[in-house]
């Protein structure tokens, strides 16, 4: 019956008939009346009828049933019509808030202005409210009306500050200094033109001594702001909402920061293919900032103090401890401020104010040490100790040459996850040959042209380390990014295994090698680590290996471990050798009917296509998962010590969400782990090895026989 009232009504305002629908929908009210939209209709209806003071209880009503966007814009255009100008504000705000697509109308039906009008009168003018402009910025980019985005994004409020408070501040931090090394540090980081010294430059090792032992920085954590940092923001004149926004990667956003300079044609950014990144890994994914380094030649940012939109082509690469590999860029702002970029999967780590000896730091502790400032100290003396070239660079106004870099991270899982799948990245948006060279480290596991033919052998360039990547950036004016993925697709795996394929294919009795361990069934890849190990490794792999003997007369076993590369490596000699001394163990504890094989020590591409014959796997958590089931995607069970049964991002990195069609791997249960120091990354642990056969065995009843 109620529904019947609420249609008669419907119907009559359709057809203009204000007076008499009204009827219909007091009754249908007064039938239901916590239906919120009985209450709006009947506010639409009486603000046709000029009963605007009505409309507005209706609506008020509407919304205290059910917030929504539409209430609060009716609501608002009938304060309009009352000459209730703020209240029409705020209500205008709380409908863009729950929906920003009012903000569209009010834009189409008011203009921009309007918009502005009603943030200025709700906010009014404060810096921490800034995001609100930023965010329905980016909204007005994605609906394509670019001229309305940047326009709004201008506007957002900035503070305003004693700049001679700012000054004294940094003039009692850095009271006059006459060290050499505060002087070239300050002198490329002045506005203007540098000036030229006269005094020899420092070593690297001179720098890194001095700044290890006078540099002392200001940390500040953007993910837990203590009230007295954020004073300290504020009485720098530090926006929060523009370093926030510079944590963001967005393409609406890095196409506003674009367009603000007014390239003709405006660009778009290719959307060709989107990425797909988890909920764990998405605030910290940079493809949005890096496609844009590499479609336009610029980093894109906001400066912390005004809010403008800055564009850099200075880039450095700095490594610290030859663990932490980052990507630095100069931006000159208000003052001169370097953002840094992880490489792999660490995204935009801070931001560093050399005035100020301030750091921002954007990623957690978990991801990025706290040992932030050491890095920082890298940078200083990395530039400082190769001034003239530094100086030469930051002044020298030819275009810069775009370069990508890869192969420089020690870790085989990373160089596969980020580094390859950013490669990949490029060439799905058909954005790869935008990249003149490529500066490939000794950590290219496999070679980046022969996985991507697409890349001219003319356009790689070997390095042997990162100092020879700073140098050769400085050299040859260029401008370099690492573009990393965080999601695997099936098309790199499948390409992966191609090359590899191919290589293979030059040693004939590699392969029937293969072949002939494929005619077991089941075929069961178990992993050896010679450090973080499973201590009991050698009696449980070997009991293991009996039992699975007895019940399944046809199994093979494959040992895989550390591998090697083409490019001679001293640490890798050793943990092979290490590696197969534990498989010899395991092997001289069981029978030797039973047909065991080992790709410890074989070529990358080797393990590639042995692995991707296996059956099943035992692993241990780590690196050594990219070959069975990043690449080969084969069923296993996983241990390791109870630190990684604690981190959401390990558990996560097995599953479908980092993976295209990944089958799960399969935890042993932390109640039967045993760690046997200090529970952290690098403790070793045990396990009973009969809790991982019932999991193998689970796992190979599953399975249909070749």
């Amino acid at each position: 019956m109620t529904t019947s009232y609420f249609q008669t009504a419907n119907e009559l305002k359709q057809k203009g008939q204000f007076s008499e629908a009204l009827a219909y929908y007091y009754q249908a009210i007064e039938q239901n009346p916590k239906f919120h939209l009985y209450h709006h209709s009947l506010g639409e209806t009486l603000a046709k009828l000029g009963r605007f003071e009505e409309a507005i209880a209706s609506f008020q009503k509407a919304i205290g049933i059910s917030p929504n966007g539409s209430s609060y814009y009716g609501m608002a255009q009938s304060y309009t019509q009352l000459g209730n100008i703020d209240r029409a504000n705020l209500a205008y705000y709380r409908a863009i808030e729950l929906n920003p697509n009012w903000g569209v109308v009010l834009v189409k039906q008011g203009g921009l202005d309007r918009v502005i009008a009603c943030f200025d009168s709700v906010l009014q003018r404060e810096p921490d409210q800034a995001m609100v402009y930023y965010d329905f910025s980016r909204y007005l980019a994605e609906k394509d009306l670019m001229d309305d985005a940047i326009a709004l994004f201008q506007k957002a409020p900035q503070f305003s500050y004693n700049q001679e408070l700012n000054n004294k501040r940094d003039r009692e931090k850095f009271p006059g200094t006459v060290s050499i090394y505060e002087i070239l540090w300050k002198n490329l980081n002045q506005l203007g033109k540098i000036d030229d010294i006269s005094e020899s430059i420092p070593t690297k090792a001179e720098a890194e001594a001095y700044f290890e032992k006078n540099s002392n920085y200001t940390i500040i954590d953007i993910n837990n702001l203590t009230e007295s940092h954020q004073n300290l923001l504020n009485e720098y004149g530090i926006s929060l909402a523009n370093l926030q926004l510079i944590k963001k990667d967005d393409l609406n956003l890095e196409e506003i920061y674009i367009n603000s300079f007014n390239p003709t044609p405006k660009v778009k950014l290719s959307r060709k293919y989107i990425e797909t990144v988890s909920e764990l890994w998405s605030i910290y994914k940079n493809n949005a900032c890096c496609k844009a380094m590499v479609e336009t030649g610029c980093i894109y940012s906001v400066c912390p103090f005004s809010g403008k939109t800055v564009k850099s082509n200075q880039s450095f690469y700095v490594n610290y401890e030859n663990w932490l590999l980052m990507h630095v860029y100069r931006f000159i702002g208000k003052e001169i401020f370097y953002l840094v970029i992880g490489n792999t999967c660490r995204g935009k780590i801070c931001i560093y104010f050399p005035e100020k000896e301030i750091i921002i730091k954007f990623s957690p502790n978990w991801l990025v040490s706290n040992e932030i400032d050491k890095f920082i100290n890298g940078l200083k003396f990395s530039l400082v100790s190769s001034y003239e070239k530094v100086k030469f660079y930051i002044e020298n106004q030819l275009p810069k040459k775009l370069v990508c870099d890869i192969g420089f991270n020690k870790n085989f899982g990373h160089y596969y996850w980020n580094e390859l799948s950013g490669i990949l990245y490029l060439q799905s948006n058909d954005i790869l040959e935008k990249i003149q060279k490529f500066l490939v480290g000794p950590k290219d596991f496999f070679n980046v042209e022969g996985v991507f033919p697409e890349i001219p052998s003319d356009k790689i360039t070997k390095l042997a380390n990162t100092d020879e990547v700073f140098q050769t950036i400085l050299d040859n004016n260029y401008f370099a990014v690492q573009v990393n993925d965080l999601f695997l697709r099936q098309e790199l795996a499948d390409r992966v295994i191609q090359y590899s394929l191919k290589k293979c294919s030059e040693n004939p009795d590699f392969l029937a090698e293969v072949e002939r361990a494929k005619k077991h069934f089941p075929l069961l890849c178990i992993q050896i680590r010679s450090s973080r190990t499973w201590v009991s490794q050698v009696e449980g792999n070997a009991n293991l290996i009996k039992k699975l003997a007895a019940e399944f007369p046809n199994l093979g076993v494959v040992f895989d471990g550390w591998g090697r590369r083409e490019v001679e490596d001293a640490l890798s000699e050793s943990m092979i050798a290490q590696e197969k001394a534990v498989m010899e163990k395991i092997i001289a504890q069981t029978q030797p009917n039973i047909m065991t094989y080992y790709t410890i020590g074989k070529l990358m591409y080797e393990k590639v296509i042995f692995l991707n014959s296996i059956d099943l796997y035992l692993a241990p958590c780590g690196s050594g998962l990219t070959t069975v089931q990043w690449i080969g995607n084969k069923p296993g069970v996983l241990h390791g010590n109870t630190f990684f049964y604690d981190q959401v991002w390990a558990i996560e990195c097995t599953k479908p969400s980092v993976r295209e069609n990944l089958i799960p791997a399969r935890w042993i249960p932390r109640d039967y782990i045993i760690s046997k120091q200090q529970d952290n990354s690098s403790s070793d642990y045990d396990c009973d090895w009969s809790v991982i056969y019932k999991e193998i065995v689970k796992i190979v009843r599953e399975l249909s026989p070749r």
